[in-house]
């Protein structure tokens, strides 16, 4: 276990659907003793809904299965307000999003001044056939998911935050990555990865 420090850590991670992003998030929130706001948790609850709008239109899904613009607006400044509620209580925060594009990042990181925290997006990278063979096996993606993941991706702007690349095609680039993001986080990694 990870004992906070004065500073709280905002980490966002980034990366295609079936990547990885909720394993890992989930245990870098347990590591840095920080709570997990999940878009995809805020999505269902809130709206009942699974997909994005760029998702569902890209795939063309039914509209009952993903949510408006305005919907999706909705859950990105819920999870900044919870993200700002935690830090500003010295918790720190993982938010679990696909953070695709760099606005929704701009707002995920944009902070009030009065707020100190350091600030990490964790980018989890998987090569696209090992994307599109998770995909296979996953309700409701298919393998052409990827192609519109790749074209909508934008590069990380880093304004104001630190990126980092964890790769996640294998168990063990899985286990490479959690030491590494602990690493960054600089913090000693005290909890046996599994």
């Amino acid at each position: 276990m990870i004992k906070p420090n004065s500073k709280p850590k905002l980490v966002v991670m980034a990366g295609f659907p079936r990547s990885g992003k909720t394993r890992i998030s989930s245990y870098l929130a347990r590591q840095t003793l920080s709570p997990r706001v999940a878009f995809d948790d805020l999505r269902q609850m809130m709206f009942d809904r699974r997909y994005p709008p760029d998702v569902a239109e890209g795939l063309n899904l039914p509209r009952r299965y993903s949510t408006t613009k305005i919907e999706e607006g909705i859950v990105q400044w819920t999870a900044r307000n919870m993200e700002i509620a935690y830090l500003e209580n010295n918790l720190g925060a993982v938010v679990d999003s696909t953070a695709t594009y760099n606005s929704t990042r701009k707002i995920l990181f944009d902070t009030p001044p009065e707020i100190q925290a350091d600030k990490f997006l964790f980018v989890v990278e998987v090569d696209p056939d090992v994307l599109r063979k998770r995909l296979e096996k996953s309700e409701g993606y298919s393998p052409e998911t990827v192609d519109l993941w790749l074209r909508n991706w934008e590069k990380p702007d880093n304004n104001g935050y630190e990126t980092v690349v964890l790769p996640n095609n294998t168990p063990r680039d899985y286990k490479a990555s959690l030491k590494k993001a602990i690493k960054a986080l600089g913090r000693k990694r005290t909890e046996e990865i599994g």
